[in-house]
Formats: structure tokens, sequence, C-alpha cells
């Protein structure tokens, strides 16, 4: 069998979760919110590979638990959320979601092993399984693929101090049209569906690697809750020959899907403000370091404050980077500035470099700014996101 190649080139498409051929979704109400969509539903038309990643909170919500459940055969057809109320904290949270999965299975004409479960919303509420119930039966007639079935969903996974957005993009492996659909509520819920033919362990493996340097080192401040979930679905309609081990195709694919991890990851980070900070950090001794060096660096009032007023704060960098790496050394760190279209050196063989103010004013005023840092000890790199003032 041909062997694929990759276009990694990707294309932002209409459509959302719809826009992956074989994939339906819908919304509906059933009481939990006074007038708006508070339950949905993403179903699919033949078992998918699936995948996983789960809240770094050490408690975990019941949605979660029944999830890893149904998730060990690396198999789904469908994913049910709730908004409004959250399930955690509730005395028969499990038995709730369980019972929850079992009617969406007996609704769709699935097992309710296939259904994966997700809850959103404020904690203390009380959540009405037959409310729920009778909104499921009424969720069979509200799945399609229209602009309007999409909408629907997006308000339900939506509160009101966040709000879900959807996105889709096409890319090529081989000969074969490849897309990916996400459905995202911040990090804390987001779920893609790709008809890319992948087996789940491959599927597990890309999400841990990618996400990790995209969706994992977002930080806008949220902090993260027990039903945190990124849920994947692959239902292998494109046609490529079958993803099914580490090699070369594999990492064809991993290249497509980081990439649009990295995209949803730049949406999320812009969201509040509309402008984005991204902190870069290479040469670092390990994978670890550039992370946590990265996402520390974003997280830093005092710098993000300092570009508000058209300064860099480069004490505090490279007083963050000397106390926080052991074997730092100062004369080999460099600091740069890069936007829309300049390029600035900061610091650079332990000396800083005179700039104009104009000039640094200028860079400042992009929408869109990478604080670059190079620390001279390694090979490994990473990259943070964050909202600019």
């Amino acid at each position: 069998m041909r062997k694929n190649g990759v276009n990694r080139n990707l294309t932002k498409i209409e459509g959302g979760i719809s826009a992956v051929d074989g994939f339906s979704a819908g919304a509906c109400n059933c009481g939990i919110c006074a007038s708006s969509p508070d339950i949905a539903v993403v179903l699919a038309d033949c078992r998918c590979d699936a995948a996983a990643l789960y809240t770094p909170s050490e408690q975990s919500g019941a949605s979660i638990e029944v999830s890893k459940k149904h998730l060990k055969d690396g198999l789904a057809r469908a994913v049910f959320i709730n908004g409004g109320i959250a399930n955690v904290f509730l005395p028969h949270g499990e038995k709730l979601a369980d019972a929850i999965c079992d009617s969406v299975g007996k609704t769709f004409g699935i097992i309710k092993e296939d259904v994966l479960i997700s809850s959103g919303g404020k904690i203390g509420g009380d959540l009405s399984f037959s409310n729920i119930e009778k909104g499921i039966k009424t969720l069979s007639s509200c799945v399609g693929t229209t602009a309007e079935n999409i909408a629907s969903v997006t308000a339900a996974v939506s509160s009101q101090d966040l709000q879900a957005e959807q996105i889709a993009y096409s890319f090529e492996i081989g000969d074969f049209p490849c897309k990916i659909g996400a459905l995202y509520k911040g990090t804390g819920l987001v779920l893609l569906v790709t008809n890319v033919n992948i087996s789940s362990k491959m599927l597990k493996s890309a999400l841990l690697s990618q996400a990790r340097d995209s969706l994992c080192q977002v930080d806008v401040g949220y902090v993260s809750t027990p039903n945190d979930a990124i849920f994947v679905l692959a239902n292998g309609k494109a046609g490529n020959s079958r993803i099914d081990c580490t090699d070369t195709e594999y990492k064809k694919f991993v290249g497509a899907f980081g990439l649009v991890l990295t995209e949803i990851s730049k949406a999320v980070a812009r969201k509040r403000t509309g402008k984005l900070f991204c902190c870069e950090v290479v040469g670092a001794k390990s994978k670890q370091i550039a992370r946590e060096t990265a996402k520390g660096l974003v997280g830093i009032r005092s710098i993000m404050n300092s570009f508000s007023r058209g300064e860099t704060d480069i004490e505090s960098i490279v007083y963050f980077l000397t106390g926080r790496i052991n074997e730092v050394c100062f004369e080999q760190i460099k600091i740069a500035l890069r936007g829309q279209a300049e390029h600035l050196v900061l610091l650079e063989d332990g000396k800083k470099n005179l700039i104009a103010e104009k000039i640094i004013m200028n860079l400042l005023s992009s929408n869109e700014i990478y604080l670059e840092i190079d620390l001279g000890m390694g090979n490994y790199r990473s990259v943070a996101y964050a909202s600019r003032d």
C-alpha cells in the first residue's frame, strides 16, 4: 500500500465539529438553565478510536471517572456535555453520570460504554436526572450538521464568564484530504474530532505529547477544575494508511495535530483582551525546564505591566531565570522581543543593547508579541501563551 506523505499546511475551514464527515451535533434546553441550551451531544456515525487527557486537579469529577472507565478500550462514539451545574461533589455523581450515558446510548442506539461525558458550570446545585433524561429524548431530533446545530452546541457549552468556540482545519496526508474540527471552552473543555485513520494508542500518544506543549502552556488565570478534560475522536474515514506505530507517518500526523492545538492555545490566550503574549524559551537542558520557564515568565505581572507602559523589564526576567534555573550563566542568556514586523535583541553577552524608546514602543503596540529567551544550555525549547493587557 502507498505510504503517506503529508502537507502540514493547515487551511482554516468553516463548520467546526460538523466540518469532519461522519460527525454531527446538537443541543437543547432541559431546565438546568433558564432558557438557553444546557445539554449537548457530539455524535459519530461509527465507533471511533479515541483518547483523552484529564484534569490536573487532585480530585476528579464524577463525569471524568465515568469517562475513564468507558475509554478503557480506546473506543467511543458520542460525547455528552451539560452546562449550568457541574457534576462535582454531588453525593451520587458517578451514578448520575452513568445513568446519563445509559440514556444517551438508548436514545441514539449505541452502547453506554461508547459515551463519554463532560459536565461544566457552577458547583453546589442539584442535577435532576429526570429532566436531563427528557432533554436527551429531545436531543434526538436536534442533532445535525447545520450552522444552527453547531451554534446551539456552542451556546450549551458556554458560560456567563467564558464563551465556547468552534474551529476546523483541513490538511493532507498523501493524497488524502484530512480534517480536524474542535469545540473548546478555554482549556477546561476541548473536544477534537478528525477523519484521520489512527489507532487509539497513537492518538493518545499524540495528544499527550502535543497538549503538553500547547494547551497546558496557556496561562489565563483560571483555576483547573475537577471536570477539565480534552477528548479526541478519530473515525478513520480519510482513507490514509492506518497509523498504528511511532513511524514517520505518525510524526507527520503529530505535526498537523500539534499545529491545531497551538492555534487553539493562541485563541484561548488572546480571547480576554484580543492581544497575545508568548514566551519562547530555547537552549534549555531539558523539556521540563523549557516548559516551566516559559510558563513562569508569561505569568509574571511585572513583566506584563512593563509592556503595557511601553517598557521592557529585563531585570525581572534575568532575576527569574537566575533564581529558578541551576547553573544558568548570565553572560550566556540572550533576550529578544519579536513583534509582527520587528525583532529586537535586548540582552546579549551580558550587555543590554541601547534601543530607542520609540522603536520599543512600536514593537510593543503589536497585537502579538514574543519574548524570546535563549538559555544557551541545551537543545530543548517550549512556548507559553497568555493574554496581554
